[in-house]
């Protein structure tokens, strides 16, 4: 039983040493983020639905080192009912999350209007 015990502790002790070690090789990968801002070339005035790319808006990410990182907006990003705002036309407000910084935006989506609509809804 003792034997057990000390083969138990042993692993443990490993365990947590090569987990905190591992914790900085971690934090060189992904440093600690100080902000996160949208890049202004990347935002319009508005945007088209139907051509309208998440992706195509970018993150400048300033880690703790002060490093910087232009991330492109990914879909994991945004809440489930932000991700169903930006499929219809409309002023949405969404709110951005990367790495524990919370960034809101104002984003205005537009239906593009053809010919075919106007007449459609004319006749």
């Amino acid at each position: 039983m003792n034997q057990s015990r000390r083969v138990l502790v042993f692993a443990l002790g490993l365990l947590i040493t090569f987990g905190l070690s591992g914790c900085a090789v971690l934090d060189d990968i992904l440093p600690e983020v100080r902000s996160i801002e949208l890049l202004d070339e990347t935002v319009k005035e508005s945007h088209y639905i139907d051509d309208f790319d998440l992706r195509s808006l970018k993150l400048r990410v300033i880690t703790r080192n002060w490093e910087t990182q232009i991330v492109d907006v990914q879909a994991y990003m945004l809440s489930p009912e932000d991700r169903r705002k930006i499929e219809q036309a409309g002023h949405h407000r969404i709110t951005i999350r990367y790495r524990g910084q919370v960034l809101v935006h104002d984003l205005i989506i537009r239906q593009r209007i053809t010919a075919y609509a106007i007449m459609r809804d004319t006749l």
